[in-house]
């Protein structure tokens, strides 16, 4: 319980200083799964809408692969 709500703290202090598409890269970098259900865990999680449109840039400049 106590190790659930530092994560989720950590995760509202990263969202508010961490632009979108480099939480998306670290999140699939450390492969701690989907990006938009890792994101939805945080306490004021981001747009799912955002986070599908810098998903999207990712993919057009070849950062991000969806097969991983």
């Amino acid at each position: 319980m106590i190790m659930q709500l530092h994560f989720r703290y950590l995760m509202f202090v990263v969202l508010q200083r961490c632009p979108l598409d480099k939480l998306i890269l670290k999140v699939k970098l450390l492969n701690l799964g989907v990006p938009k259900a890792i994101l939805a865990l945080a306490i004021s999680p981001p747009n799912l809408e955002d986070i599908e449109r810098n998903i999207l840039t990712l993919k057009e400049v070849t950062l991000y692969n969806s097969g991983t």
